[in-house]
């Protein structure tokens, strides 16, 4: 009788054990997807993405974790600054900004599920302002979101 107990606790215990291993996978896959056209080189924090399509996936809301950005180089990760969630939109964007003659990922707007990822920037100098007013501030590369 002793023996029969011992057995069921320990298939209980396995599987307990099995769907805590089970949960935790689960959280470690992506839970946004989606996909951008870059029609020319773009600095991302350290990374130089040249011109191509990417995908990208994140796997959290929170800045704890980075944004896996796959194109043409390969993958980069991307570790957010400050996220934020944000009223839902209709379009989702890459927010790109001048600094003299580069221009570099400043946010990624996620609006089709309510977040905002913003990344770290340099700062202008200021003969990066000046030449800064021969292009236009910001550009934006929309995102097509994977459902």
């Amino acid at each position: 009788m002793k023996s029969l107990r011992n057995r069921i606790l320990t298939l209980v215990a396995v599987g307990l054990l099995s769907i805590g291993f089970g949960a935790s996978a689960s959280q470690a896959q992506a839970i946004y997807k989606g996909s951008f056209t870059l029609a020319q080189d773009v600095r991302w924090q350290n990374a130089t993405m040249p011109a191509g399509d990417y995908t990208f996936t994140v796997e959290s809301t929170t800045r704890s974790k980075p944004v896996l950005v796959t194109g043409p180089a390969g993958t980069v990760f991307q570790l957010p600054i400050v996220t934020s969630e944000t009223k839902i939109g209709e379009q989702s964007k890459l927010i790109l900004e001048w600094r003299g003659d580069n221009l570099y990922v400043r946010e990624m707007d996620l609006a089709q599920v309510g977040l905002n990822i913003r990344y770290h920037m340099p700062k202008a100098t200021e003969s990066e302002k000046l030449l800064a007013k021969a292009h236009t501030g910001t550009q934006e590369v929309l995102i097509a979101m994977a459902k």
